[in-house]
């Protein structure tokens, strides 16, 4: 497992409508214009996917919703100098 300073746990959610497939995004409140998947840091205690249940529930309501199994995509990024995040996606 690569370092990292942060960890945020999420999911790739869309569905499929007149033969597009349509993913949901959120505007980041701190960053107006900037769009991105659904998902926030991990809770003591919490499961990756437990982290990506409960956000996708606090941001967007959803909370019934199937999951692939097996699906798992890390993201490792700096969002400023000095700082390495970690993202898990689920689908």
């Amino acid at each position: 497992m690569p370092k990292f300073d942060e960890k945020s746990c999420g999911a790739v959610i869309f569905k499929e409508e007149d033969g597009q497939i349509l993913y949901l995004t959120v505007e980041y409140k701190k960053e107006k214009g900037y769009w991105g998947l659904v998902k926030g840091h991990v809770e003591a205690g919490e499961s990756e996917l437990e982290t990506a249940k409960r956000e996708i529930y606090e941001e967007v309501g959803l909370s019934d919703l199937n999951f692939y199994p097996g699906f798992r995509a890390e993201h490792l990024y700096q969002p400023k100098p000095g700082v390495t995040k970690l993202v898990v996606f689920f689908q």
